[in-house]
């Protein structure tokens, strides 16, 4: 029973995923820029396809594992259980939608101005990184909020958490809060790490500097992020995630 109900939800984000692999194109396209059609050695809607199917299916993995596990230390996804399992209006706490919005939002304010204040006047080469029109921000929503609370909360961090309960032979109620959070920041750290590889192609090499804006611009919500997950359920975590993208790639970039 419990294998079905994980199924029936990593389905759920394995179809979501696709549809927001599919959904980011434009913003990707217009952030490489035009010459992007010419250099690619297959058609764009084949590569594309391909991107979202292996999306897809890393989405699916990812979720098959972090809820196996995930039910071993208390995380989850409620609110998804409920409606997908029990066939019944979830239990939804308005009063930590609001503060899922409300820091998500907070926290993309702080990265931009961080950004504008601090690394942008001290690292030339962000002087010639090229944005595209504010409105492809949109398309990031779903792929932030989806994909990537998929593979970094759900399953890296409930990996960490997992394993140091299995070492300790901890389950459920008896695992301490410092597991939670050496996932939450591990977890976090992972992430910033792997967007140096592509900072790096994007500004030309690696610097002390570049890779510090690196950590703390894609780590910083990270924490809160890893927080309702723990706290709350994936789902808040998924809000607000969907929440700072609208405001960092919408919202800033149209004001700005």
């Amino acid at each position: 029973m419990a294998k079905q109900r994980n199924l029936r939800i990593a389905l759920f984000f394995t179809i979501l995923g696709v549809i927001a692999a599919f959904a980011i194109v434009p913003y990707q396209l217009s952030l490489l820029g035009g010459d992007a059609a010419k250099s690619a050695s297959v058609p764009l809607p084949v590569l594309y396809t391909l991107m979202a199917l292996q999306t897809g299916a890393l989405v699916l993995i990812a979720s098959v594992l972090g809820l196996r596990m995930a039910s071993r230390v208390g995380l989850g996804t409620p609110i998804l259980r409920e409606w997908l399992y029990e066939r019944r209006s979830p239990s939804i706490s308005k009063q930590w939608i609001w503060y899922s919005i409300l820091f998500g939002a907070l926290g993309a304010i702080l990265i931009a101005l961080l950004d504008l204040f601090v690394f942008v006047p001290n690292i030339p080469q962000l002087a010639g990184v090229e944005t595209g029109p504010w409105w492809t921000g949109l398309l990031t929503l779903l792929y932030g909020g989806i994909v990537e609370e998929v593979q970094v909360r759900l399953f890296l961090m409930t990996l960490f958490v997992w394993l140091l309960a299995v070492l300790t032979k901890k389950s459920n109620e008896q695992v301490p809060a410092g597991y939670y959070w050496f996932g939450i920041l591990a977890a976090t750290l992972i992430f910033g790490a792997l967007h140096l590889p592509t900072t790096a192609s994007a500004l030309g090499g690696l610097t002390t500097l570049v890779v510090i804006r690196a950590l703390i611009l894609n780590g910083l919500l990270g924490v809160w992020f890893g927080y309702l997950y723990w706290r709350k359920g994936l789902e808040y975590a998924i809000i607000s995630h969907a929440t700072a993208d609208l405001f960092l790639h919408t919202i800033v970039p149209a004001i700005l």
